[in-house]
């Protein structure tokens, strides 16, 4: 069937080729409060708050109206992350608090376009009491 997929000549089937997914802006749509009734509330509780990241107003992480997304950017650019919709393995991705030309950083995001705006994920939101790692005791 794969070969006959190829070759297009499956009868009754249409073959779809798409990029593989790897758009974070699709997180926008799990933190935005219009969708809550939509998702686990786990889901929801685990996901940090993502904006596509052009000038425009939206709805921040407390709710709160966001009239200028880059000028809130750039004020509260220490709890934030700016990176590209599609990429992996941290390429392109500007940190609040370590990477401290956000001028710079916003310039090239709205160059290049295709960037999200996230806020920081708090390090116990995906991880496991692990008590090998708990430096503490």
């Amino acid at each position: 069937m794969t070969n006959r997929l190829r070759e297009g000549t499956t009868p009754g089937l249409i073959a779809v080729v798409a990029e593989e997914e790897t758009l974070k802006d699709v997180v926008e749509v799990i933190t935005d409060a219009r969708n809550r009734e939509r998702f686990h509330r786990e889901t929801i509780q685990r996901t940090p708050w993502t904006r596509q990241f052009y000038p425009r107003q939206t709805q921040g992480p407390d709710g709160e109206h966001i009239s200028d997304l880059i000028e809130w950017t750039r004020s509260n650019w220490d709890n934030l992350v700016l990176k590209p919709e599609r990429g992996y393995s941290g390429k392109g991705v500007s940190v609040g608090g370590i990477h401290r030309d956000i001028d710079g950083i916003i310039n090239l995001a709205l160059k290049d376009g295709d960037y999200i705006v996230q806020e920081k994920i708090p390090l116990n939101l995906w991880t496991e009491n692990m008590p090998e790692l708990d430096l503490e005791n």
